[in-house]
């Protein structure tokens, strides 16, 4: 009982939160606050429940998002996902680096398919040499 009222009392503060609109952005950015900042980085770390970092340019990058949040500034990040994430490494007992691989369940991870007006999933085609990429685009709301 006391875990299922910590975890209602967490989910409420995250909706007070997330339905706040933080004055810093709107009374000091101006025209940006209608128009949101584009931020490519291949790497974000959010948290390690998201295994789409690997190190400090991703936890950088994070922080960069997790701030902008915080104060209000609308940021749209683009970055990549891989299904299996960043490896784990480890030196072996003669001191070599090992890899592992986790294969992620994309339905596990706090993130959505992203859907146009007409509730289809939003893909994005790449022309390569006489091929196409598809893309599919995903959403992932981060609060600090």
């Amino acid at each position: 009982m006391v875990l299922h009222s910590r975890i209602n009392h967490a989910f409420r503060q995250l909706k007070e939160y997330m339905g706040e609109t933080p004055l810093w952005a709107k009374a000091s950015t101006g025209a940006l606050s209608s128009r949101p900042v584009a931020y490519f980085s291949l790497e974000f770390g959010l948290h390690e429940s998201v295994p789409i970092y690997s190190g400090g340019l991703g936890v950088l990058a994070g922080d960069h998002i997790k701030t902008a949040s915080s104060l209000g500034v609308p940021l749209v990040a683009v970055g990549l996902f891989y299904s299996q994430g960043y490896f784990r490494q480890r030196l072996n007992a003669e001191g070599w680096q090992e890899e592992e691989y986790l294969q992620t369940q994309v339905a596990d991870l706090p993130m959505q398919p992203a859907c146009g007006k007409d509730g289809k999933p939003i893909t994005v085609s790449i022309s390569t040499r006489g091929n196409q990429l598809l893309a599919k685009v995903w959403v992932v709301r981060v609060a600090a």
